[in-house]
C-alpha cells in the first residue's frame, strides 16, 4: 500500500482513467450489438410478416382466390397482416404482371402510402423471382451510412410471390463522429483532472510543509502557532493539534498542582502522626494537672480561688486542643440510619444551649415531607454543634443565631448564620484547615473537623457573607452512594 499522499491520489487518478477507458470501450461494444440485436430482430420480423401473408391467402376460400388480381383480395390480406407488423412494408409479385398489390398500414407520413419504392424496385422483382423459382424464402439486406434495407420474399400462389420490406436505422458516420467526439471529451477531463491534482498535490506539499515546520519551531511547553493555511482539512488539524496542545498544557498545570497538594497531603499526614503521637504524650499529664487543680480549688475556698480558676480554664483549653488533634487524625467511621430530622435538629441545639449563651437560637424546621433523612447523627451532631460555638463566637451582642433547613432536589441544605463581621480575606482562603482562624485563641480545628464529617458523607459545607450575615451552609445528600 502507498504510505504517501501523493501516490495514493496518482494511483487513484490512474484507476479513474483506466475505468473511463474501459467504459468507453463497454459503450461502443454494448452500441454495436445492440444494432447487431435491433437488425436480427427486425429481419426475423421481416420472415414472419412474410410467411404469415402467404398462410392467410391460403386460409381464403377457392372462389375468394379465384376472383380476378383487380379484386382486391392480396390487397385485403396484406393489410391484415401488415397491420400487426410496425414498420413494415409489402406486397404481391407476379411472374407476368409484377407488382399486383402493396400495403404499408403503419407508415409513419401524413397519408396512407400506396406507392411502391421505386428505388428498391428492382431489388424487389429480383427477390421475388428468386423466391418464386427456388419456392423457398429469399432474403436480401443492403447496409449504407444511414440504414440496413431488409427484404424477404416467400411463395404465394402458383407463379406469385409475397414481399415484405423494412428498414432498419443504423448510427453510421454520425454515430462515430459522436462517439469520437465523446472519447475527446473523457480525454479532456481526464488531462484536466490530472493537472488540477497535480496543482493540489503541490500546495498541499507547501501548506503542509508551512504546518512542519511551525511545529518543528513551535515552544515546547506551549501551543504551537500553526499557520492557517486556507485548506479546511489542514486548518481543522491544525485546530485539533492546538486544542490537544492546550489540553496538554493544562494537564501537565494539573499534574503540578495534583503533585504540590499531594506533597501538602504528605506534609500534612506526617505532621498528623507526629501531632497524634504528641497528643497521646501530654494527654495524661493534661489530666493529672487538671485533677490536681480541682482538688485544690475543692480545698482552698475563697482563698487564691481566682488564679486557680484561670489555670483551671487553660488546662480545659488545651485539653481542647489535645482532643480536637487526636479527633482530625483519626479515621471517621459512619454509621448512616434514617434520621427524624426535626426531632434531631432540637436535641440537638438544645444540647448546645448551654454553651451559646447568652445568644439566642432562632431554629427554621424543615417542611413535614421532609421528616427522614440519611446520615450518621452522631459525627453530624459534632458539625452543627462546632458551627453553633463559632457562630457564637463571631456573633454581635443582642443577637441571634439563625439555623435554617432548605432542600434542593435530593439534598439538605443546613444553614447556621449569625450577625456579625465577615472572615478575613487572608483567613478565608484557609478556612477549612487545621489551625486557621480569624480569633486570637482560636485553633481552627472545629471548622476543619465539620469538612472532614462532611465530606465522609460526600457533601460539602461552604463559608458566604451577605447582608451583615456570616452563614455557613452544609449540604448533604440524601443517601451517599
Amino acid at each position: 500500500m502507498f504510505r504517501s499522499l501523493r501516490h495514493q491520489l496518482l494511483g487513484i487518478w490512474l484507476l479513474m482513467a483506466l475505468a473511463c477507458a474501459g467504459l468507453a470501450i463497454l459503450l461502443y461494444g454494448l452500441s454495436r450489438q445492440a444494432e447487431s440485436i435491433q437488425i436480427a430482430r427486425a429481419t426475423q420480423r421481416v420472415h414472419q410478416a412474410c410467411q404469415l401473408i402467404g398462410k392467410r391467402y391460403a386460409g381464403t376460400s377457392a372462389a375468394a382466390r379465384a376472383t380476378p388480381v383487380s379484386g382486391g383480395l392480396e390487397d385485403v390480406v396484406l393489410q391484415l397482416v401488415l397491420e400487426d407488423f410496425d414498420g413494415i412494408e409489402g406486397g404481391v409479385w407476379h411472374r407476368q404482371q409484377g407488382i399486383t398489390a402493396y400495403a404499408y398500414p403503419t407508415y409513419q407520413g401524413s397519408s396512407i402510402k400506396t406507392d411502391v419504392p421505386a428505388a428498391e424496385r428492382p431489388t424487389i422483382d429480383a427477390v421475388a423471382q428468386r423466391a418464386a423459382d427456388t419456392h423457398a424464402l429469399a432474403d436480401y439486406s443492403r447496409t449504407s451510412d444511414r440504414e440496413v434495407l431488409l427484404l424477404a420474399a416467400c411463395p404465394f400462389d402458383g407463379d406469385a410471390s409475397a414481399w415484405t420490406m423494412t428498414r432498419v436505422p443504423t448510427a453510421g458516420a454520425a454515430f462515430y463522429r459522436r462517439l469520437l467526439l465523446g472519447l475527446s471529451g473523457l480525454l479532456v477531463i481526464l488531462v484536466l483532472s490530472a493537472a488540477v491534482m497535480g496543482d493540489v498535490l503541490r500546495r498541499w506539499d507547501r501548506k503542509l510543509a508551512a504546518v512542519e515546520q511551525a511545529l518543528s519551531s513551535a515552544d515546547p511547553h506551549g501551543a504551537p502557532d500553526l499557520p492557517v493555511t486556507g485548506s479546511q482539512e489542514l486548518d481543522r488539524l491544525g485546530n485539533a493539534i492546538r486544542r490537544y496542545a492546550q489540553r496538554s498544557i493544562d494537564a501537565r498545570a494539573e499534574a503540578e498542582k495534583l503533585g504540590r497538594e499531594l506533597a501538602r497531603h504528605e506534609r500534612l499526614a506526617d505532621l498528623g502522626r507526629m501531632v497524634a503521637t504528641v497528643a497521646h504524650e501530654i494527654r495524661n499529664p493534661i489530666a493529672t494537672m487538671r485533677l490536681t487543680v480541682e482538688n485544690a480549688l475543692g480545698d482552698a475556698g475563697a482563698t487564691g480561688h481566682d488564679g486557680l480558676d484561670v489555670l483551671l480554664a487553660q488546662i480545659q483549653r488545651l485539653d481542647g486542643v489535645v482532643e480536637g488533634l487526636l479527633t482530625m487524625v483519626q479515621p471517621i467511621k459512619l454509621h448512616r440510619r434514617d434520621v427524624a430530622l426535626s426531632t434531631w435538629l432540637q436535641a440537638s441545639v438544645r444540647h448546645a444551649k448551654p454553651m451559646l449563651a447568652p445568644h439566642a437560637v432562632d431554629l427554621h424546621l424543615p417542611d413535614a415531607n421532609i421528616s427522614i433523612w440519611h446520615f450518621d447523627p452522631k459525627y453530624m451532631e459534632r458539625v452543627l454543634d462546632n458551627l453553633l460555638r463559632n457562630a457564637a463566637e463571631h456573633a454581635l451582642p443582642g443577637t441571634a443565631i439563625v439555623v435554617t433547613t432548605r432542600t434542593s432536589a435530593d439534598m439538605l441544605r443546613i444553614d447556621v448564620s449569625n450577625h456579625g463581621p465577615p472572615v478575613p480575606a487572608q483567613v478565608r482562603e484557609h478556612l477549612f484547615e487545621p489551625f486557621a482562624s480569624g480569633r486570637e485563641r482560636g485553633n481552627g480545628l472545629g471548622l476543619a473537623l465539620v469538612r472532614e464529617i462532611v465530606l465522609a458523607h460526600q457533601g460539602d459545607v461552604a463559608y458566604e457573607h451577605a447582608d451583615g450575615a456570616t452563614h455557613f451552609i452544609v449540604s448533604l445528600p440524601w443517601r451517599a452512594s
